[in-house]
C-alpha cells in the first residue's frame, strides 16, 4: 500500500474528488473534508465537515494523523489555511497542493521549517477526463520517499508527469492557460457583440470555426470560478491579456496594409515559431479537422 491514510481538503471539488477516488482505489484510507454537507456518495465515517481556514479540533487531529494531506482548495483559502495545516502535520508526512499558480504557495512552503515533504502539482486537464494520457505539472519542494511514491502513483494512473520549477510552471501557464482561455473567451465576447446566430452560423461553418465554438462551449460549461481564478490570480495575467490585445492590433495592421507582404511576414514569423513541431502539429490538426467534419452540427454544439 502506497499510503495508509490520506486527507483531502476540498474533497468535494472536482480535483479533490478525482484524487480521493484515485487514492481510495490505490488502497488508502481516504477522508474527505469540506465546508458543505456530506453527500450520499461519501461514507459517513470518511467525511469531516468544517472550514480549513478556521479548523476545529477534529480537523486538526485528522491533519495530524494523515500520512498525506491533499490541499485541493482555491488559492485564497489555501494560502490562508497553509499555516495551520503545516503546523498540524506530522513529521515525515506529505503536503500536496493543486493550485494553478505556483509562485505564491511555493514561496510560503519554502519558508516552512517543518520536517515534512512538500509537492505542488497542477493537473492540466478537466478532472472529469481522468488521468490517462493527460499532463500533470509537478514541483517537488522537499523531496523524499513519499514524494516519489506520489509521482509513481500519478504515473501508474496514466498521467504524463512533468517536473518543473515554480517559475517555469507559472511562465508556461501564462500562455497555456491564461492566454489560451482569454483568447477563446474573447471570441465568445465578440460573438455576443456581433449578435451572432449560432444556428445559422453552424449551417455553413468551416471546421476551424466549429472547433472554436466547441472549445468555447467546453469552457463555458465548466465552473466559471476556476477560470476566474486563473485569470485573476496569475501574476502575469494582466500583462498577458494586454499583450493579447496588442497581438490583435498587429494582425489588424497587417490586414490593413496595401499589399500582402506584411501579412506574409506575419505568417512566416509564426511558422518559424512552430517549426520544430509543425509536422506533428499539422498531423494533429488534420485529425481534428477530419473528426470535426464527421460530426453532425447538433451533436457538435451539444458536446
Amino acid at each position: 500500500m502506497a499510503f495508509k491514510s490520506v486527507l483531502v481538503l476540498g474533497g468535494l471539488g472536482q480535483t479533490g474528488g478525482l484524487l480521493a477516488r484515485s487514492f481510495t482505489n490505490a488502497g488508502a484510507e481516504v477522508t474527505y473534508a469540506d465546508r458543505h454537507d456530506r453527500p450520499e456518495y461519501v461514507p459517513l465515517g470518511s467525511y469531516l465537515q468544517g472550514d480549513v481556514t478556521r479548523p476545529n479540533a477534529v480537523l486538526i487531529k485528522s491533519i495530524a494523523t494523515a500520512e498525506c494531506v491533499l490541499v485541493c482548495l482555491p488559492e485564497e483559502a489555501a494560502l490562508s489555511a497553509a499555516g495551520p495545516i503545516l503546523g498540524a502535520m506530522a513529521d515525515g508526512a506529505l503536503w500536496v497542493d493543486t493550485l494553478s499558480v505556483k509562485n505564491g504557495i511555493c514561496r510560503l512552503l519554502g519558508d516552512c521549517r517543518r520536517s515534512i515533504e512538500m509537492v505542488s502539482i497542477n493537473p492540466m486537464f478537466a478532472p472529469a477526463l481522468g488521468w490517462q494520457g493527460h499532463p500533470v505539472a509537478v514541483i517537488a519542494l522537499s523531496s523524499g520517499p513519499k514524494s516519489q511514491t506520489l509521482i509513481n502513483l500519478l504515473r501508474s494512473w496514466g498521467a504524463a508527469v512533468e517536473v518543473l520549477t515554480a517559475e517555469a510552471h507559472d511562465s508556461l501557464t501564462a500562455i497555456i492557460q491564461v492566454a489560451t482561455h482569454a483568447a477563446i473567451l474573447s471570441f465568445g465576447a465578440l460573438l455576443l457583440d456581433l449578435e451572432y446566430s449560432v444556428e445559422r452560423g453552424l449551417a455553413i461553418a468551416t471546421p476551424p470555426h466549429r472547433l472554436l465554438l466547441a472549445l468555447l462551449s467546453r469552457i463555458i460549461s465548466a465552473n466559471p470560478a476556476v477560470y476566474w481564478e486563473i485569470q485573476h490570480c496569475h501574476p502575469e495575467g494582466e500583462i498577458v491579456r494586454r499583450r493579447l490585445s496588442r497581438a490583435v492590433e498587429c494582425l489588424d495592421a497587417a490586414a490593413a496594409a496595401d499589399s500582402p507582404v506584411q501579412f506574409q511576414q506575419f505568417f512566416a514569423d509564426i511558422r518559424s515559431l512552430l517549426s520544430a513541431k509543425r509536422e506533428s502539429l499539422g498531423a494533429l490538426s488534420d485529425r481534428i479537422v477530419l473528426e470535426v467534419g464527421k460530426m453532425d452540427q447538433p451533436h457538435l454544439w451539444e458536446g
